[in-house]
């Protein structure tokens, strides 16, 4: 039996990675290059908005909401991970800063502002895509899991579906949810629109034999109120002028530097990740 088009509609970040486990917990096993997994395939994630997806008050323990956030500030910025992000994944069980080659963020950079002042130009345009897997990746010693990202404006609100050819619902799930959607919330802020629905679609998601005993234990609701991010920058003019002001404060961020004049994201960016490297 292969479990086959999963569906999962969540309300925020946590009730997606809590439900996703349940889905996987129930699924077959299936054999992979790092050891057993039980797997689902073709599932997509739905959540309203990209403002709460931080999974906290799941009780998981080794959650690094600072690793998300400093994800989405690689995302934004287009800059290498750095020096900080390697920090905050330096005692957990997962080498993806290490091995991979050139991260999402870097492969993105420069077809963002492009994608940017389409749907400025444009905002019934159905052409806001960017490319993330490219030929000879399959070459590479090891790949991003994120192949594309799709933008479109459609009733007032930026919507984004991310395209995934593979997702580990533990280590990566709920990092892409609060770095693409950092990304999303962003980009909806210099196009001046509000931000629409996220969704995520996972060729294969899976967990890890490993993983089942805590994935098991998660539950939901949060014993905490999910924290609201939303999107970098203050840019009131053209979008791509914006961005381009968001990447900036983003790369500061990342550097361990607090821009001046700080929104309400940034300083909470900052907090969570100050104090996660202190």
């Amino acid at each position: 039996m292969i479990a086959d088009h999963a569906f999962i509609n969540a309300r925020d970040g946590a009730q997606a990675v809590v439900t996703a486990c349940n889905v996987l917990l129930s699924a077959p096993q299936q054999e992979s290059r790092a050891g057993a997994t039980r797997e689902a395939l073709n599932a997509t994630l739905v959540l309203p908005d990209p403002y709460r997806m931080t999974p906290v008050g799941i009780e998981r323990h080794d959650l690094r909401v600072a690793l998300g956030l400093a994800e989405g500030l690689h995302l934004v910025s287009g800059q290498p991970p750095g020096e900080l992000i390697r920090l905050l994944t330096a005692d957990i069980d997962t080498v993806r800063w290490a091995s991979e080659e050139e991260p999402a963020g870097m492969v993105a950079r420069d077809q963002l502002l492009p994608m940017i002042a389409e749907l400025e130009a444009r905002p019934d345009s159905r052409r806001g895509n960017v490319t993330l897997w490219r030929p000879g990746d399959l070459s590479r010693a090891d790949q991003g899991c994120a192949t594309g990202l799709h933008f479109m404006r459609r009733g007032g609100r930026l919507r984004l579906t991310v395209t995934m050819r593979s997702n580990d619902v533990w280590h990566g799930l709920p990092y892409n949810l609060m770095a693409f959607g950092l990304l999303q919330a962003t980009v909806a802020r210099h196009l001046g629109v509000g931000a629409g629905a996220y969704t995520h679609q996972v060729a294969s998601l899976h967990l890890y034999e490993h993983h089942e005993e805590r994935a098991a234990a998660l539950r939901w609701p949060p014993s905490e109120p999910v924290p609201v991010i939303g999107g970098l920058g203050h840019w009131c003019g053209s979008a791509v002028d914006g961005f381009t002001e968001a990447r900036a404060r983003a790369h500061t961020l990342l550097l361990g530097g607090l821009p001046n004049r700080p929104n309400m994201t940034e300083e909470i960016i900052a907090r969570a990740v100050y104090e996660a490297v202190a």
